[in-house]
């Protein structure tokens, strides 16, 4: 009888990223310009397209301004 053993390769510990405000806010005035998607600017960044969309929501409500 064999087993079928698959390797497993652990390559490293998973970090969130923190964005700063500004950072995120930078983002999403890239998305705006003429030509560009937000896919593109997501790939430029090394961010999710659906998170572009959410900070582009968030900024439109006034979430990322100062109380």
């Amino acid at each position: 009888m064999t087993s079928h053993n698959p390797k497993i390769e652990i390559l490293g510990q998973e970090r969130r990223r923190r964005w700063t405000t500004a950072e995120k806010l930078s983002m999403v005035q890239e998305t705006y310009e003429p030509e560009v998607t937000v896919s593109l600017v997501a790939r430029r960044h090394g961010v999710q397209p659906n998170q572009l969309f959410a900070w582009r929501k968030l900024a439109s409500q006034g979430a990322f301004t100062a109380t």
